[in-house]
Formats: C-alpha cells, sequence, structure tokens
C-alpha cells in the first residue's frame, strides 16, 4: 500500500467513476458563480450591519433571512 492509498479502498480510475477532466467547469460559469455567491454574501453582511438600529426582538428574523442567503448562495456553488 502506498502513503496515498486508503486501507480496504479499491483502487478507482477517473474513468470509472465517470469523471473527466474535460467535464470541468468553465471559466465563465466559474466567474458567474463567484458573483452570485459574492453578492449573497456582500447581502447577508450588509444585513447584519443593520442590527445596531433595530430592536433586539427582530434580531432572530434577521439572522432567519441571512441564514437563507447564504445556504442559497452555497446552493448555487454546490449546482456547479
Amino acid at each position: 500500500m502506498t502513503e496515498h492509498e486508503v486501507e480496504g479502498s479499491p483502487d478507482v480510475t477517473p474513468a470509472e467513476t465517470g469523471s473527466d477532466d474535460s467535464s470541468a467547469v468553465d471559466e465563465q460559469e466559474l466567474a458567474e458563480v463567484k458573483h452570485i455567491a459574492d453578492t449573497a454574501v456582500a447581502g447577508a453582511l450588509a444585513e447584519l450591519d443593520t442590527l445596531p438600529e433595530r430592536d433586539v426582538a427582530e434580531h432572530p428574523e434577521v439572522f432567519d433571512r441571512v441564514h437563507q442567503q447564504l445556504h442559497s448562495a452555497l446552493s448555487a456553488i454546490d449546482d456547479t
């Protein structure tokens, strides 16, 4: 066993897993996903910046919205 092999794991080639370098995400799509994620993160941070001027009772609602924004951004990344 070499240092990179895991005991008990079969040797699997990229062809066997269906992955191939030619199926890599192209640069334009990656840039688009990065823009979507950056926009979502910037929006989430801006929303968090409003917390000091809000009543504490409103904070959970803000946190929920921020969580949803960030979750959506991560989902967009996962979809690529």
